[in-house]
């Protein structure tokens, strides 16, 4: 996920290969992987619905029937621009606990499922490997209501094998959706992919 301010104009797509499925356990603070086509398609199922609801002004019930509701997409879009500044600070000092504080608890994450991104995994004892660095672009953020946000980018991460002296670095596109909870705004899904679209990489 996640560097600087993002744009306030505002909606993100990613394409994604093999995959791998991240669960974050907030509860016992960790990470797990599998590969499922079916935990895949279950995922996709509701972010196509979020797509259908883009461009669709907010509405709620009120006393005169279906009401549009105001949303502050400035004040919105800071929130995100914090939690992701939050998401890419834990990772970058390590800091499992506050990353595992900044994923709903039914977070579903799909990584790349090439072989670097399998190496990775392998050097991994949670969701990235001791010492591991991340920068995080995003690209575009669409505020769909005042619940629900995605957002598209590109990351860099950066690590070291237990057995090299190299750094090894993965870049991928992201597409990420936020959703606000009691406790504030966290990631609840994220696809990602190892290709990164011209448009976005000369950027």
């Amino acid at each position: 996920m996640y560097t600087d301010k993002a744009p306030e104009s505002k909606t993100r797509s990613r394409s994604f290969s093999n995959s791998s499925i991240v669960y974050m356990n907030s509860i016992h603070k960790r990470i797990k992987t599998k590969s499922s086509s079916r935990s895949l398609i279950s995922f996709l199922i509701p972010l196509l619905a979020l797509f259908l609801a883009i461009g669709c002004q907010p509405m709620e019930r009120g006393d005169s029937g279906m009401q549009a509701v105001a949303v502050d997409t400035t004040a919105i879009i800071a929130s995100i621009d914090s939690l992701r500044n939050s998401y890419q600070s834990a990772v970058n000092s390590g800091n499992m606990e506050n990353l595992s504080n900044l994923v709903t608890q039914d977070v579903l994450m799909v990584q790349p499922g090439t072989s670097d991104w399998d190496a990775m995994r392998a050097n991994a004892q949670g969701p990235f490997p001791a010492g591991a660095t991340i920068s995080i672009t995003p690209k575009e953020i669409q505020v769909i209501s005042n619940d629900w946000v995605f957002e598209m980018g590109t990351s860099v991460i950066t690590y070291t094998a237990a057995d090299s002296d190299s750094p090894t670095t993965l870049r991928d596109t992201y597409l990420i959706i936020l959703k606000r909870t009691d406790d504030g705004w966290k990631v609840h899904r994220e696809v990602a992919s190892g290709m990164i679209p011209d448009i976005m990489a000369s950027e």
